[in-house]
């Protein structure tokens, strides 16, 4: 474009030069085909680019490619209306960041030649500032709406809350109140309305004391006042009155909300009617099982599962003569004896695991040290789950009756030791006095028919067999009479002091002249001086005949008999010894009992009742005897007398 400039021209154009050089704005010249044909200075300060860099360069290097398409459009637009175009846009800086620029540009032109100035203002400070406060305005939007988002969802959670402990305040199986610390209700459930009678909302800011039976206003009073004072939760009894008048048992529970929440007071309520008299009834069912308990004839004990003795009623006291507290917490095997081979205290109980348990039988042992016998009836309490709780044991103290079973035991093997000694005696005495009595016989019937024709000798003879044989048979009577008054109990003996060494030379003496049929007796004697003991003088002859005569009974002919004295501290020891047949092993524990005899005495004549009343002779010397044989070698007898103390 060639501008021809005139004188009078020339100072107006100076000064657009000159505005043009100064500008703060960018001032753009663009062919129609985009070429930058002028520049403005300011370039170079807005876009880094001196003006001799843009002059001849396009435009459209300096914007944002998809700037380009856009702004092409608005200049064309602009060149059909020939308005001013305003519009912003976004150019690049030689240094490669965007400037942000307001642009006017308007279509010029002049004859053949048309081209765009475009006069453009540099806003990129404005618009980032418009960036930073759209963001911060995007953030505050988006946080406003975080916010209300977070408050809407709080609200629905508090209004979700409110419904729910709403909910479970009019669901719940207690009346609940809530009360200011000024014991003032602020709020009441469903219950506590339907519990005392009243309308919703009826109860409202009046004391919640009012609730109450007047005669314990001061003891709700202080536990309310205890609980505001402390804050500890607390539990009381009242009796309740309703609107109608009405009083029912209840159990209240009082704690304080926290400081937060105002302090308030929430006040949980139970009827417990039904509950009190379920505990009366149980005091009553206590009673009437505390009295079968104690009053019980027989020793009751309730025993753990464990075999600690829970409780233990008057009877067991009694029967255990041990202290109640000591009886209590104790083992139950701490009181039982335990039988052979049982050392496990879990034995004293028989296995539920079959069922019921009969009845069976233990010893006690009571605090003295007695043993008592006892009937054991012993029972597994289980709950209503059926799971074991206790052990019930009824103890019935049969010792007393274990006494007299005892002794019809022993009255039965006596009655029946009776009858087999009248057996054995029958038997005996029909063989014993059989032979006597045929002697007798025999001798008198001689006298009877041949005396004539015997010498007087002949007939003296037959009278000396005759009185013998009575004796024999008078001998034997007594021994029966004897041993039936030791049986009895009648039989004493009358003691008196003796020198036993003389007595023993003395019977001897008397056996030997008696029978000569026998072996010698020969006497042995070691002590200094007298022995002296207190001895009945029949019974003792009794017994030092007996021992002897049966000594020499089974002894081979001639064979000696020995007879020894000896004295201790104590006692006085005599021993019969012979060297017969000897008693077989299995004979010498019977060898004591009233009309028994030996396996291997054969023919030899005897009654069995010699060493039995021999051995009650010793006993009632407060003595002892006993034996030792060997079968073949002989038997010896042993007698211990305690001596007499001066």
């Amino acid at each position: 474009m060639n501008i021809s400039v005139t004188s009078s021209q020339s100072r107006p154009r100076a000064y657009l030069s000159t505005l043009l050089q100064y500008a703060f704005d960018l001032i753009t010249v663009v062919s129609a085909q985009g070429t930058i044909t002028y520049q403005s200075p300011s370039a170079e300060r807005i876009l880094g680019y001196s003006p001799d860099e843009m002059i001849g360069t396009s435009i459209y290097d300096y914007m944002e490619a998809d700037e380009r398409e856009r702004v092409r459009c608005l200049w064309l637009d602009s060149a059909e209306t020939s308005e001013l175009c305003v519009f912003e846009t976004t150019w690049q800086h030689k240094l490669e960041f965007p400037i942000y620029l307001e642009c006017c540009i308007r279509h010029v032109v002049s004859g053949i030649d048309e081209a765009w100035i475009i006069n453009a203002h540099d806003i990129t400070e404005r618009k980032a500032m418009q960036m930073v406060a759209d963001e911060r305005n995007a953030v505050i939007e988006l946080s406003n709406l975080k916010v209300e988002e977070m408050l809407r969802r709080h609200t629905a959670d508090l209004n979700a809350e409110k419904t729910r402990i709403e909910s479970i305040l009019d669901n719940s199986s207690d009346a609940i109140v809530l009360a200011n610390s000024a014991g003032h209700i602020n709020q009441t459930n469903g219950l506590f309305n339907q519990l005392f009678g009243l309308a919703p909302g009826e109860m409202l800011d009046q004391p919640l004391v009012l609730a109450i039976s007047p005669n314990q206003w001061i003891e709700f009073s202080e536990a309310l006042n205890a609980v505001i004072a402390t804050g500890e939760r607390t539990h009381i009894d009242v009796t309740a009155c309703r609107a109608d008048g009405g009083q029912f048992a209840a159990d209240i529970a009082l704690a304080r909300l926290p400081a937060e929440l105002n302090g308030d007071i929430v006040c949980s309520l139970r009827d417990i009617t039904e509950r009190k008299q379920m505990e009366e009834s149980l005091r009553a069912n206590e009673r009437r099982f505390r009295g079968l308990f104690e009053n019980n004839n027989d020793a009751v004990f309730i025993i753990g599962l464990d075999n600690i003795i829970l409780a233990a009623n008057t009877r067991a006291v009694n029967m255990l003569r041990y202290p109640v507290d000591e009886i209590i917490g104790s083992h139950a095997s701490r009181f039982t004896v335990a039988e052979s081979g049982d050392s496990s205290a879990e034995s004293m109980f028989p296995d539920f695991s079959c069922g019921s348990v009969p009845i069976y039988e233990r010893q006690f042992r009571r605090a003295d040290g007695s043993i008592i016998e006892a009937e054991i009836n012993v029972a597994l309490v289980c709950g209503d789950d059926g799971r074991p709780m206790h052990i019930q044991s009824i103890v019935r103290d049969i010792t007393e009756r274990k006494r007299i079973e005892h002794e019809l035991r022993e009255s039965l093997a006596r009655e029946k030791e009776l009858g087999d000694m009248k057996m054995r005696f029958v038997s005996i005495v029909s063989h014993e006095f059989r032979t006597p009595l045929a002697t007798i016989q025999a001798a008198s019937d001689v006298l009877r028919y041949y005396s004539v024709k015997m010498t007087p000798d002949q007939i003296d003879l037959r009278f000396d067999k005759i009185q013998s044989t009575v004796k024999h048979m008078v001998s034997l009577l007594e021994d029966v009479l004897t041993l039936g008054q030791a049986q009895s109990g009648v039989l004493i003996a009358s003691l008196e002091p003796i020198n036993l060494v003389e007595f023993c030379q003395t019977v001897l003496d008397d056996l030997r002249a008696g029978n000569t049929k026998g072996g010698e007796i020969m006497f042995a004697y070691n002590a200094v001086g007298a022995v002296s003991v207190d001895a009945d003088i029949k019974l003792l002859r009794q017994i030092i005949t007996n021992l002897v005569t049966n000594a020499r009974k089974y002894s081979p002919n001639g064979a000696p008999v020995q007879v020894r004295l000896t004295e201790s501290v104590t006692s006085a020891v005599i021993e019969v010894v012979d060297s017969g047949i000897g008693i077989p092993e299995d004979d010498q524990k019977h060898l004591f009992e009233a009309f028994y005899r030996a396996s291997n005495t054969g023919t030899i004549s005897g009654t069995g009742l010699g060493l039995a009343i021999t051995k009650r002779a010793v006993e009632l010397h407060a003595g002892t005897i006993s034996v030792k044989s060997t079968v073949g070698v002989g038997t010896t007898f042993i007698v211990t007398l305690p001596i007499r103390i001066h």
